[in-house]
């Protein structure tokens, strides 16, 4: 049975050193084409510029424009399902600018169904010579109504910036990276040194993979050679390597496509090791099932996934699809790579295959077909990963700046400003990758919640005076209970914001007090001023969790039903460093802070005991019934305040009572052996006589007491129930 295992990735590498500079491309076809039918050829499509690169539900066309190299005979646009196309012109009509100059366009109208980003929109066809050469798949950019209008504010003519967005008009910039340079100079004159990594868009852009550049490392033990050109860019110290899309329609900071050009800054340079035939990606192997996939044919070859997993079969391995979750995730060998666990948590040896000239397509390969190492036999050969896990970075910052040719509009700020915000999130999300429909996942989910991306900015344009460097402090010392929460707060000034970071990503809440309780990593802050100036960030904070005391188990030394005058002591073990409080009814009993109470009176009796961190647990309730005095139990007709009819009672018991004065009362039917069966508390009674019915159909045959409790005085009653 053939399996179908790879499919392409936009990706390559470029190494930067101040003396070398050394390209690894991995060639992929791009989401947003898929060529077709291609023939040798001397046409060369180098732009699809869409006009305005965003829509809207409301917008009602746009310009498409295609800039080509060469004379074709025709180009043709056909919407997705349609039977017919419209030819693109090169003759200064029909919205074409400029007759006779490789731009050949077409204003294309909304369809009836209306935009759809999520499917190809319609296709693109070269014809030379009368002959069709390529079919291009056209999608569009769809701002929805779950991308809301940013702030964006402009700095000048030439550039504009939402909180995610670095927007920079360079009119060769955004056709070519011919000057990311004097771009990211011009980005860190209004940027302090913070950014690990430098998106770049371009719009137009023209038509090429993805890829990153590294300028800046010091790891050791992953293959990739010390290098420190950032200064050219304009980082004296942090920036560690860009990752680059010639065109809009090939990023989404949330997708795999983002993730594996970051990943590119640690992975896979290991010439010197048995993953050197995968390099820039991994070998045909086991290992190749993760974010970085393989390379087609061997060192420098094009990039795809490879999306399965190994069984041992006898001698044979056997090799099935990943789930879909497993297909977003870096493996263990990347993630080792990136320093985010230690050489020993690599639990799954590599198993490469001896041929990697070959596109492995069938389902079983003998186990002599693979070549089989585990982790200690990299570092045998590379040596150990410097910092190692315990010690590497885990949140790092990205900027995007945004190349183009024109400010951009607010549709396509919103766009990019939302796509960028998501890449930061913890929740997956399905997107449309080319003509795939794909779970996606940020770089926190992919890396299994071992590190975070900021794509958050902090912009200073015309700045001359900051806030300060804030200090967050603690309503509890930085520690709270399990079970509850913390407040930091941060001073502010009149109009000023509070922009709080959880491990490194901005929160939503902009005010100077928060509720935190997290301590899987910190928190720090930094200020905006009303002109959105931006302090330098707060030092980071860890919250620590303090366990609760064990809930106390309260026993009784003599039950909890007593007769009156008798007591009971209620008790649990003491523990050191614990301290103790009763409560009645709810209600702190003054001076009872031992663990043991004596109890003369009937109520709820709970113990509250608390750590020295104050942290509090409450038992359950323990009730305590002290039966009531008799202060007068007639011996034939003398106790006159009750009367009972009939008595013998079948079913219905009439209770005359006669109050001295008007109040409550409680109602009890005993056994003789004084055990309360029934009781109606709080009956309110007038002055004089009261009539109240009891039902005592239930009870078995047998003599039994009425008890009525006033304030001051007991009275009771014998009965006899009878059937």
């Amino acid at each position: 049975m053939k399996y179908l295992l790879v499919s392409l990735l936009l990706c390559s590498t470029l190494v930067l050193s101040q003396n070398r500079a050394e390209i690894v491309h991995c060639n992929a076809d791009l989401p947003y084409f898929g060529m077709r039918n291609l023939r040798v050829s001397a046409l060369t499509v180098k732009t699809i510029r869409k006009t305005p690169a965003v829509v809207n539900t409301n917008t009602v066309s746009f310009l498409l424009e295609v800039i080509i190299v060469g004379t074709p005979s025709a180009v043709e646009f056909e919407f997705d399902g349609a039977s017919t196309r419209t030819k693109l012109v090169d003759n200064g009509t029909n919205g074409d600018k400029t007759a006779n100059d490789g731009v050949y366009s077409l204003t294309v109208n909304r369809p009836s169904s209306g935009w759809n980003h999520d499917k190809v929109l319609g296709y693109i066809y070269f014809f030379e010579n009368g002959v069709q050469q390529v079919r291009f798949n056209l999608f569009i950019e769809l701002r929805t109504s779950a991308m809301p209008t940013p702030t964006i504010r402009k700095i000048n003519d030439k550039i504009q910036v939402t909180d995610y967005i670095f927007n920079i008009v360079d009119d060769l910039g955004s056709k070519n990276f011919t000057n990311e340079q004097a771009i990211a100079k011009e980005f860190y004159k209004y940027h302090r040194d913070d950014y690990d990594f430098l998106n770049f868009i371009l719009v137009p852009g023209y038509v090429d993979n993805r890829f990153h550049s590294n300028v800046r490392n010091s790891v050791q033990g992953i293959g990739v050679p010390d290098i420190d050109a950032g200064t050219q860019y304009g980082s004296a110290a942090r920036l560690k390597g860009f990752n680059y899309a010639p065109q809009l329609s090939v990023f989404d900071g949330i997708n795999d496509g983002n993730n594996h050009e970051t990943g590119h800054q640690w992975i896979n340079q290991a010439k010197t090791s048995f993953l050197k035939d995968g390099v820039p990606h991994m070998p045909a192997s086991n290992i190749a099932g993760g974010i970085m996939g393989i390379s087609i044919g061997g060192t420098g070859g094009a990039g795809g996934q490879f999306q399965v997993k190994f069984t041992e079969d006898g001698n044979n391995y056997r090799l099935s699809a990943q789930t879909d979750a497993e297909k977003v995730l870096f493996n263990e060998w990347e993630l080792y790579l990136m320093g985010l666990i230690p050489a020993s948590e690599v639990k799954t040896p590599a198993i490469i295959f001896k041929d990697q000239s070959k596109y492995p397509t069938q389902a079983v390969y003998p186990k002599t077909d693979f070549n089989v190492y585990t982790i200690n036999d990299f570092i045998a050969q590379m040596g150990k990963r410097v910092p190692e896990a315990a010690d590497s970075q885990k949140q790092f910052n990205m900027a995007t700046i945004v190349v183009s040719e024109r400010l951009l509009s607010e549709d396509e700020m919103a766009y990019l400003t939302h796509n960028l915000k998501r890449a930061e999130s913890n929740v997956a999300v399905t997107i449309r990758n080319g003509l795939i429909t794909q779970l996606a996942k940020p770089f926190r989910l992919a890396t299994g919640d071992r590190a975070t991306l900021r794509t958050f900015l902090n912009t200073n344009a015309s700045c001359s005076v900051f806030p300060a460097k804030p200090t967050i402090t603690s309503n509890t010392n930085f520690k709270f209970c399990e079970g509850s929460q913390t407040e930091l707060t941060v001073a502010l000034k009149t109009g000023e914001q509070a922009i709080w970071y959880f491990r490194g990503v901005p929160l939503d809440d902009r005010t100077a007090k928060i509720t935190a309780k997290e301590t899987t990593g910190g928190y720090t802050v930094n200020i905006r001023a009303v002109d959105g100036c931006n302090s330098l960030e707060s030092a980071e904070v860890k919250l620590a969790k303090i366990a609760l005391p064990n809930v106390p188990q309260v026993q009784s030394s003599n039950g909890t039903e007593l007769d009156f005058g008798k007591t009971t002591i209620l008790s649990t073990p003491a523990v050191g460093g614990l301290s103790y409080q009763w409560l009645k009814d709810n209600i702190v009993i003054a001076n009872a802070t031992q663990s043991s109470l004596t109890v003369n009176e009937s109520g709820n009796y709970s113990l509250r005991v608390a750590n020295v961190d104050g942290c509090l647990v409450t038992s359950s309730a323990t009730k305590i019934t002290i039966k009531p005095q008799v202060l007068s139990i007639e011996a034939e007709e003398d106790n006159q305040q009750i009367r009972l009819s009939p008595n013998p009672v079948e079913d219905n018991l009439k209770v005359e009572i006669y109050a001295k004065k008007s109040g409550k009362v409680n109602i009890s039917v005993l056994t003789m052996g004084g055990k309360t069966l029934n009781e109606i508390q709080n009956l309110y009674l007038d002055k004089g006589w009261n009539n109240v019915n009891l039902s005592v159909q239930n009870l078995p045959t047998g003599q039994y007491f009425i008890l009525v409790n006033e304030t001051e005085n007991v009275y009771a009653k014998k009965f006899f129930k009878i059937r």
